[in-house]
């Protein structure tokens, strides 16, 4: 199941970058990803620690995977600026790698956001340079959390990723019905902060019993 779950975050550092190159307003973008990140915050803290943040710099060392996309957007706001040298560009985005740091999947995740971008018009080296990418970067971030190779093995699950990220025809799906385009929007917003809820109220339960 851990395997599985490691699908989720290559797959939204890949939507991102889709919704930002089709979103209308990037600022409202970067705004709405800010507010729920905050929303989902104490969640997330409950979730991974067990109990409330001892310190506001616990707290800011634990920051929510919102947190990381928002910075991720904001760095591809950078790389998109075309009248700057490509050079350029990636310097001025390694600040967001910097922050990013502190937030889940750390700079992994705009490590991503970057490979998606660069590449999104080659999907046979896009997926080859971000099977790369994470072959790499992941046990240099990871794998002195655990006691082998073996327990740590399960991240790989990311490169499954590239199944449904190569189905992507690039044209919007869904329906345009009210609840259907609500559920679009704002679906994976409330889903978020909603599922950690949901997730701890089920532990505190099962300690209770």
């Amino acid at each position: 199941m851990r395997t599985i779950g490691r699908l989720t975050a290559p797959i939204m550092a890949f939507l991102l970058v889709e919704g930002f190159l089709h979103t209308r307003n990037f600022r409202n973008y970067l705004r709405r990803m800010l507010a729920f990140a905050i929303i989902a915050e104490p969640f997330y803290l409950l979730m991974i620690l067990g109990r409330p943040p001892a310190s506001l710099w616990e707290t800011i060392q634990n920051l929510d995977v919102l947190f990381t996309l928002a910075i991720s957007l904001v760095m591809l706001w950078i790389l998109s600026q075309e009248r700057w040298n490509l050079n350029i560009r990636l310097v001025d985005a390694l600040p967001c790698f910097m922050l990013a740091g502190l937030c889940d999947w750390s700079y992994i995740l705009p490590a991503w956001v970057t490979i998606f971008f660069l590449f999104r018009q080659v999907k046979q080296k896009r997926a080859l340079v971000y099977a790369s990418a994470s072959l790499v970067l992941l046990p240099v971030k990871y794998l002195g959390v655990y006691e082998n190779f073996m327990d740590f093995l399960f991240n790989y699950g990311v490169l499954f990723a590239l199944l449904p990220i190569g189905c992507y025809s690039g044209e919007r799906g869904g329906s345009y019905k009210p609840v259907m385009h609500f559920l679009g929007r704002w679906g994976f917003y409330l889903y978020y902060p909603l599922h950690m809820a949901v997730l701890i109220a089920v532990k505190l339960w099962i300690l209770k019993s």
